[in-house]
C-alpha cells in the first residue's frame, strides 16, 4: 500500500471516515494497552518499527486485530508498513464484512 491509501483515508465519504476513525481509535487503544506504544508516537505515517514493533509483534498485532474486529485477514494480505496502512486494511475488511 502506498500514500494513495492514506490519501483515500483522508478523502473518504463521511460514513467511511467515521468508520475509519472508530477503527483507528480501537487500534490505537490496542497498541497503547497491549504493546506499550506511547500515544504521541502514533500517526498515519508512523512505521511499525517507529512504534517499537518487530516482525513478530506485527504478526501478533494482526491476530489481535482479527480478534478485536472479528475479521479474518489472509496472511498474504496482512502486510502493512505504517499505522495508516493498517487502518486502511482493517477498514477494507470491515467494509467487506458489512460493518
Amino acid at each position: 500500500m502506498g500514500s494513495n491509501s492514506i490519501t483515500s483515508l483522508r478523502h473518504a465519504s463521511p460514513f467511511r471516515q467515521e468508520a475509519s476513525l472508530g477503527s483507528q481509535a480501537r487500534i490505537v487503544e490496542l497498541l497503547v494497552k497491549k504493546y506499550g506504544v506511547e500515544p504521541d508516537k502514533i500517526s498515519p505515517t508512523a512505521s511499525m518499527a517507529d512504534l517499537g514493533l518487530d516482525s513478530l509483534s506485527v504478526t501478533e498485532l494482526v491476530f489481535d486485530i482479527e480478534d478485536l474486529f472479528e475479521i479474518e485477514i489472509p496472511l498474504d494480505d496482512a502486510e502493512f508498513r505504517t499505522f495508516g496502512e493498517a487502518v486502511v486494511l482493517v477498514d477494507r475488511y470491515l467494509g467487506a464484512k458489512g460493518d
